[in-house]
């Protein structure tokens, strides 16, 4: 029998503490393998920590279903209680996520550092909420089977969830995960309410759940309370969630830095302030010869934010001046394909001409001719035809094949 002479023992022998650097490497390799878009955006970083959740979780509800197991026989002078040992627990499984978060987000920094701002606390919280929720099933799951069976069990199941609940609907059923990093956040999107509180508040249930059952074993009463606690806070978790999309975000809202062009005032996000002014230049001719053929571009434009009757925005998320020019062209197809094709099974006569409208955008913005080359050298032909017009010309087409882009009728 084992015998608890004071809480370091614990930790010493904890598999928890004895798996933290393999875990903590697993959580910054997952991590790190979800940085292909990255923005300098203190919300996008802080997101993605909580994707290491995807190892946080499964493995440390193994290790602790695990220590479970071990611990169930100890005979206690230090520990007083199995509740005391379930805080040790849970207090190793905390201690291991907040290193992990804190390593990943060094691992970060050197991809993309924000100017300004400073990291969002609570999402990097959310990796530390919902490891202590499902490290709070572990230790369950240690007292109710053998050491090995808790603990494949323990894994498998927050595993399970953790990586499918994505790929299926309702969408709540992802968006009570901790894992936001997958989903969060170009610098033009912020979280949407209640993003936070959904996955935060079920790993609540399970850690109270979990810590009834450590204070007072098995019984009828304690089963009784930890579901009601367990299913009251599924059904909050799930309310607060239920209007959300498949990603948790919504467009992003708050004070832009602004500059002046020759006849049309640039506005971006903070975090792109610096690239402001050049970009300002290089996107002037681009938006005054839009407006020569037709287009609404407005004398004001937001970065990320839809004006006008075209809904003309820009993005400085491009590392090139080229990527600069494109999106500002390219910004009045953002709402196509038309939502008709939810209905009549995909179905889009003027999608033909999408490809045309694109190149006719781009070459009128001004786009350089490398960013173009790929073109079908049809459309190509087609496209310089309709630029050889007059204004008006190229205005009518624009106009009229727009028209035919935003639903799913014959042309």
């Amino acid at each position: 029998m084992i015998r608890a002479s004071h809480w370091w023992w614990f930790v010493r022998s904890s598999a928890t503490v004895r798996l933290a650097p393999v875990i903590v490497a697993a959580a910054v390799f997952v991590t790190m393998s979800n940085t292909q878009f990255l923005s300098p955006y203190w919300l996008d970083l802080s997101a993605k920590t909580t994707t290491s959740t995807l190892v946080l979780c499964p493995a440390l509800a193994a290790t602790t279903a695990w220590d479970s197991g071990r611990w169930r026989g100890v005979s206690m002078t230090a520990a007083r209680s199995s509740f005391q040992l379930f805080g040790w627990a849970m207090t190793t499984a905390a201690a291991v996520t907040a290193v992990a978060v804190g390593v990943c987000l060094a691992f970060l920094l050197p991809k993309q550092t924000p100017q300004v701002g400073s990291p969002v606390v609570g999402l990097l919280l959310l990796p530390i909420a919902g490891t202590l929720g499902y490290a709070a099933l572990g230790w369950v799951l240690g007292r109710l089977f053998y050491d090995l069976d808790a603990t494949g069990l323990a894994f498998g199941l927050v595993w399970v969830w953790l990586a499918f609940s994505p790929t299926v609907q309702p969408f709540w059923l992802r968006n009570v995960s901790p894992n936001i990093g997958t989903s969060c956040c170009s610098i033009d999107q912020q979280l949407a309410p209640n993003a936070l509180l959904g996955p935060a508040l079920l790993s609540l249930g399970l850690l109270v759940a979990g810590a009834l059952l450590a204070q007072w074993s098995f019984g009828r009463v304690a089963v009784s309370i930890a579901a009601a606690v367990l299913v009251g806070s599924a059904a909050v978790s799930m309310w607060l969630v239920r209007d959300l999309e498949a990603d948790p975000v919504e467009a992003r809202s708050g004070a832009q830095k602004c500059t002046s062009g020759e006849g049309t005032e640039f506005c971006s996000w903070p975090e792109h302030g610096d690239e402001l002014a050049e970009a300002a230049a290089r996107l002037e001719p681009a938006a005054s010869a839009m407006r020569e053929v037709g287009i609404d571009v407005p004398t004001r434009l937001r970065e990320g934010v839809p004006t006008g009757a075209d809904g003309v925005q820009f993005s400085l998320e491009g590392a090139r001046a080229a990527d600069w020019t494109s999106s500002l062209a390219l910004s009045p197809l953002a709402d196509l394909p038309p939502s008709c094709l939810e209905s009549n099974g995909g179905y889009w006569p003027a999608g033909v001409l999408y490809d045309a409208v694109a190149l006719w955008l781009l070459q009128t913005a001004g786009v350089d001719e490398e960013s173009v080359a790929d073109v079908d050298p049809t459309i190509a032909a087609e496209v310089q035809a309709i630029r050889e017009g007059t204004g008006g010309e190229q205005a009518a087409w624009y106009a009229h094949t727009m028209s035919a882009l935003r639903d799913c009728n014959e042309i």
